[in-house]
């Protein structure tokens, strides 16, 4: 959970050092969904609605990501160093430890468990959007957010079509200049498209603190500094009540 923090709060760092660097054609929509992505992540682990024994049912989750990197580790090794290197026997023991101490936690879960999608202790694992469609259903719920699990899908698809090879965002960006005998071209990203996207993900992070924070127990943010601090660049993000605006 804390590691999928941290990868969020640093890509919103990274975010904000290309937003005041001005490299803002390609990078802040791929910063973007990555930072609400692993709000998004970190927030499932541990959700205590899913079924009716959440301690169990968080622990498997964890487990379900523990081993998604193993595997994932262990064939960038096979794949990258070959399988007779230094570097897969340590991923290969990794992947084999964690897969021993899931099945002494869980007994019941078999090989067919770890295919997709995979499962233990009867957590299903989700992919990338059903994991953004479910945090933003879960604020929308939880009234705290103000975007549901439709909008949440779009909004990640649209992000999603600017990090893979997608033509389309690119070409609606560029604008041809005339240059005497031939053209030139010129990709424009707008103000309110960039501050749609830091508003997106600053309220990712805050929202997912927040519900950390309250699942340990902690006072979150007592003297409203952090708050404040978010008022002064998305100014009407977060109403008085504490609800999230629409991005």
């Amino acid at each position: 959970m804390c590691a999928y923090l941290e990868l969020a709060v640093h890509n919103c760092a990274a975010l904000a050092a290309v937003c005041e660097a001005g490299e803002v054609i390609a990078a802040p929509p791929q910063l973007a969904r990555s930072v609400i992505e692993n709000c998004a992540r970190a927030c499932w682990l541990i959700d205590t609605g899913l079924v009716s024994d959440p301690a169990l049912s968080r622990l498997a989750r964890t487990y379900i990501d523990h081993d998604m990197s193993a595997v994932d580790r262990q064939l960038a090794a096979k794949r990258i160093a070959s399988g007779k290197s230094l570097e897969y026997e340590v991923a290969r023991q990794a992947f084999e430890a964690i897969r021993a101490e899931i099945k002494a936690v869980f007994p019941n879960t078999v090989g067919q468990d770890f295919n997709a999608p995979k499962t233990i202790n009867g957590q299903r694992n989700l992919g990338l959007t059903q994991t953004v469609v479910w945090f933003f259903d879960f604020l929308r719920r939880a009234e705290s957010g103000v975007i549901d699990g439709e909008v949440a899908e779009g909004l990640h698809v649209h992000l999603s079509n600017q990090t893979h090879p997608t033509i389309s965002t690119v070409r609606d960006r560029r604008r041809f200049l005339a240059h005497g005998d031939h053209f030139g071209t010129q990709n424009v990203v707008t103000s309110a498209e960039l501050e749609k996207l830091v508003r997106l993900a600053v309220g990712s992070v805050q929202s997912a603190l927040v519900l950390v924070h309250r699942y340990c127990g902690w006072p979150f943010d007592p003297d409203g500094e952090f708050e404040s601090l978010i008022d002064k660049i998305a100014p009407g993000l977060i109403s008085p009540d504490g609800t999230r605006s629409a991005p």
